[in-house]
């Protein structure tokens, strides 16, 4: 008999199905999504708060960018106790239309990730899913159709993708989303 069992799932868009199966079973689990959630109705209660307060300063800490993102107007990127990035949410995001979700099928899906990237856009996410592409500037959705069918590749999904405050995060340090 056990007295506490370990469980892995193999994506983290998985642990609340697992959680709420385990439950199922007349078993106690706990999860990340546990804290998650507490912290968040930590945040909904600051944020109510602050406003009914009014205007003031607050510095946070959190890891939690979509709640910082939707309470904070200004933020501080730190990476290994260094700035990396820092103003307003808004302006570290930048301009929409940007950022595309991007799914193609036919050929080699890994090599023509590799060809965005060497085409200079960035690409997130995993391969035969929908993909986070970054345009630079004087590139767009027509880009990335010519790219496609250059390299008998079909562009299945296209849709403009708003920046988060995550895609700020992951870029300032270096990191892949």
């Amino acid at each position: 008999m056990y007295a506490t069992v370990v469980v892995r799932v193999e994506h983290a868009k998985y642990t609340m199905d697992v959680e709420d199966r385990v439950k199922a079973l007349g078993y106690s689990a706990f999860s990340i999504n546990d804290l998650l959630a507490r912290a968040k109705t930590a945040f909904i209660l600051l944020d109510i708060v602050l406003g009914l307060i009014g205007s003031i300063a607050l510095v946070v800490s959190s890891h939690l960018l979509p709640d910082v993102e939707s309470t904070c107007e200004h933020v501080v990127v730190l990476d290994k106790g260094n700035v990396v990035a820092q103003g307003p949410i808004s302006t570290l995001k930048g301009k929409a239309g940007r950022v595309f979700e991007l799914r193609v099928k036919g050929g080699d899906e890994r090599h023509f990730a590799d060809v965005l990237r060497a085409e200079g856009i960035e690409c997130h996410g995993e391969l035969g899913e929908v993909m986070r592409v970054f345009v630079p500037e004087d590139a767009g959705s027509r880009r990335l159709f010519q790219l496609a069918a250059q390299h008998g590749m079909q562009v299945r999904h296209l849709r403009p993708s708003v920046p988060t405050l995550e895609d700020v995060f992951a870029h300032a340090v270096g990191e892949d989303l």
